[in-house]
């Protein structure tokens, strides 16, 4: 089962990688930044992580 912190784990190596290939993908490690910020603001994070997928993913089977 994934939690939280292979979640966090993920986000943190986009943002680096992201960092990496230079300007171009500035933008994508800022938002995952922002994603990562707001994860770790929540106090019941797997809870967080399942109302988040839902709502991405409502439609799919």
């Amino acid at each position: 089962m994934v939690n939280h912190k292979n979640i966090e784990l993920a986000q943190v190596k986009v943002i680096k990688i992201a960092l990496q290939k230079g300007r171009k993908y500035d933008n994508l490690a800022k938002n995952y930044g922002d994603y990562l910020k707001k994860l770790r603001a929540e106090k019941n994070l797997n809870d967080y992580i399942k109302i988040v997928t839902v709502k991405m993913f409502s439609n799919e089977e």
